[in-house]
């Protein structure tokens, strides 16, 4: 092995290490931000100036749920990235799913 290859290697094996962090902070991410959002048991009646009024008051909540939705998002896209790297270099029994995402 070549020391070009020991330090790719060293390198993608950081990745995958951080890839399953991702994996596990990316689903509770996503989860966080629809909670953010909404605690649950919001129930919207009235007239539409209310509503109105109610939804512009959570305007703050919304934008902070959606970003913490956002950075999920992006934390289960490098899962996928470090799961699709680790099947590449299974070989064979891995080609498939790689070939589905690539």
């Amino acid at each position: 092995m070549q020391q070009g290859e020991a330090t790719s290697r060293g390198r993608s094996t950081k990745f995958e290490r951080l890839g399953w962090w991702l994996g596990i902070i990316g689903p509770v991410l996503v989860l966080g931000g629809f909670f953010a959002v909404d605690e649950g048991g919001t129930e919207l009646s009235g007239s539409l100036d209310e509503i109105v009024a109610h939804l512009a008051t959570l305007h703050g909540r919304t934008v902070i749920g959606s970003m913490i939705g956002i950075l999920g998002a992006f934390a289960i896209v490098g899962f996928v990235a470090s799961l699709r790297l680790r099947l590449m270099r299974a070989g064979p029994q891995g080609e498939w799913l790689p070939s589905l995402l690539g």
